[in-house]
């Protein structure tokens, strides 16, 4: 029943990762997905756009770029970039299809969170770190100021220049760093442009946050079902989430409805 449900609801499926892809910018994460039988890719990713709560999910999947270039598949047709949301996994970067990538500020927000309140670290080592995760975090909420403010280009772009020295500062290396901030650290220095996307165009947020919320559901079926037998099993879940939760979001008091209307224009 679910296959045939799957079928039907297959080009609703393929309309609507075009959607997101059409959309100011797109969201990109991914989660662990077991595969009981069929020993394959055991991640399930999500792209969902800036405009609006419409989600595409990519069941069974393996946790590599060819997975990435086969949800952009449709830009490498029609020649359009997107500007790409995500976490700093190294599959998103240098993708061809991406006009700019902005990476989520709540990522190293949370790891030098996790640093500040470290229970192994020596006490002068732990105070150095919460002294640089409390400048993160102050910068972390300007950037979000600034980003929501309602001010000029030319506004804009000096105070983008402001934020940019302080990134900086924080990100130099320190003698007091134990070896995970030096890391952390490193990494911001690398991707400073992309933390600072967010600012240089519009409709853009600072965070990947829509991306991971978007998966919280699916992160609930799994503790309930422990993932899917087979890839054909994955490829049928692909398609009735993606399009049952974005109808829900929609619409959720009559999402249903709208539901039985897709089926019925399948036929």
């Amino acid at each position: 029943m679910l296959e045939s449900q799957a079928a039907k609801l297959r080009p609703a499926y393929e309309t609507l990762i075009e959607s997101i892809l059409a959309q100011s910018g797109v969201h990109f994460d991914e989660s662990t997905w077991k595969m009981l039988i069929e020993k394959l890719g055991h991640y399930v990713w999500v792209m969902t756009g800036t405009d609006n709560r419409d989600a595409a999910f990519f069941f069974g999947q393996s946790r590599g770029k060819g997975v990435l270039d086969k949800m952009l598949a449709p830009l490498k047709k029609s020649g359009k970039k997107i500007i790409g949301i995500s976490d700093d996994y190294r599959v998103y970067r240098a993708v061809e299809q991406f006009l700019a990538h902005a990476l989520c500020w709540a990522h190293p927000n949370r790891k030098l969170r996790d640093l500040a309140e470290s229970k192994t670290l020596p006490s002068v080592t732990k105070a150095h770190c919460a002294k640089v995760y409390r400048q993160f975090n102050t910068l972390y909420q300007k950037v979000n100021e600034l980003w929501a403010a309602n001010v000029s280009d030319e506004q804009r772009s000096k105070q983008r220049k402001v934020l940019e020295a302080r990134f900086t500062t924080i990100a130099k290396p320190h003698s007091k760093d134990p070896p995970e901030l030096a890391t952390y650290k490193d990494s911001l220095r690398t991707n400073k442009a992309a933390y600072f996307v967010c600012l240089q165009y519009p409709n853009i947020p600072p965070d990947n946050n829509k991306a991971e919320r978007s998966l919280r559901h699916l992160v609930i079926k799994r503790k309930a079902c422990f993932g899917s037998k087979t890839q054909k099993g994955a490829d049928v879940l692909s398609v009735l989430y993606s399009v049952l939760l974005s109808l829900h979001w929609r619409n959720p008091s009559d999402y249903f409805a709208e539901y039985d209307k897709l089926l019925q224009l399948a036929g």
